[in-house]
C-alpha cells in the first residue's frame, strides 16, 4: 500500500503489486516474500557481500521455485477434489514445520483461521513433541510440511509416523516421491534448497483457504469481528 502513513517516514517506497480483490492476501504472500528475497539478494550483490557466481545460482533457484507455484496449486486442487469433505470438516488444526518451513506453517495456520474460521496454530516439529501432541484428538487435522532433502525432513517423517497413532487426519505436503501417506499433497522433487522452497510450500494453504470458503460460502468475518476491527485497526487503512 504505497499510500500507507509510513510513506511520510521513509525515503523510498517500492510497490511489489498484488491481486485486486484478494482481501485475505491468499495469493499475494508468495509475491511479497519473493520481493524481500530479491531486495536482500540485490543489496548483497551491490555491497559485494556475495560472489556473482553464488548470486546467479540463487537467482536460478528462485526461478525454479516460482515455476513450481502453479504445480503446487494443481497438486492441491487434485487433493482437494479427492478429500473435500475432510477439508470441510476441519475444526481443530495444527500445522507443523521445521527450519524455513516453520514460516510456511505460521502463514498456513493464519490463513485457515482468518478465512475458514477454524482454530489453527503453527507448531515447530520439536516443540510439538514436548506437549502440543497431547492435544491431538481423532478429529484434529495435522499438516506436515516436508522440505524433502532438508535438514529436518527425516524428523518430519518420524513425527508424522507416530502422529498417525493419535489421528487419522494427518496431511503431508512434500516433494518426496517415497513418502507413503494416505493424505498427501505431492509435487516433483526439483532439488530446490529448503530456504527457497518456502515460496511454493505455502501455496496449498492459500488455495485451500480460498476454495473451502468459496465452496462452503463461509467467512470468519462476523459483526463482532467487524466491530473489533473498527476499534483496533490492524491494517494501514483503518489505523488512526
Amino acid at each position: 500500500n504505497v499510500d500507507a502513513p509510513i510513506k511520510n517516514e521513509v525515503k523510498l517506497i517500492a510497490s511489489y503489486g498484488n491481486t485486486p480483490g484478494d482481501h485475505f492476501v491468499t495469493k499475494g504472500m508468495a509475491v511479497s516474500t519473493l520481493f524481500l528475497m530479491l531486495v536482500a539478494l540485490e543489496s548483497a550483490l551491490a555491497l559485494k557481500t556475495i560472489e556473482p557466481t553464488k548470486y546467479d545460482k540463487i537467482v536460478k533457484e528462485l526461478q525454479k521455485a516460482v515455476r513450481k507455484i502453479d504445480e503446487a496449486r494443481v497438486a492441491t486442487e487434485k487433493f482437494y477434489e479427492e478429500h473435500k469433505i475432510m477439508m470441510w470438516q476441519m475444526e481443530r488444526v495444527m500445522v507443523l514445520g521445521a527450519g524455513p518451513s516453520y514460516a510456511d506453517a505460521m502463514e498456513g495456520a493464519l490463513k485457515l483461521t482468518e478465512t475458514y474460521g477454524c482454530s489453527a496454530n503453527a507448531v515447530e516439529v520439536e516443540e510439538y513433541c514436548h506437549g502440543p501432541q497431547c492435544e491431538v484428538k481423532k478429529d484434529t487435522t495435522v499438516f506436515f510440511i516436508d522440505a524433502a532433502g532438508g535438514k529436518s525432513s527425516e524428523r518430519i517423517h518420524q513425527v508424522y509416523g507416530v502422529t498417525r497413532f493419535l489421528t487419522d487426519r494427518a496431511v503431508v505436503i512434500t516433494t518426496d516421491e517415497n513418502f507413503d501417506a494416505p493424505y498427501v499433497i505431492r509435487m516433483k522433487d526439483d532439488k530446490i534448497e529448503e530456504e527457497i522452497a518456502v515460496l511454493y510450500e505455502v501455496v496449498p494453504f492459500q488455495y485451500l483457504s480460498d476454495i473451502i470458503c468459496k465452496d462452503e460460502r463461509v467467512t470468519s468475518i462476523s459483526r463482532e469481528v467487524r466491530k473489533f476491527d473498527r476499534y483496533i485497526g490492524n491494517k494501514t487503512l483503518n489505523i488512526k
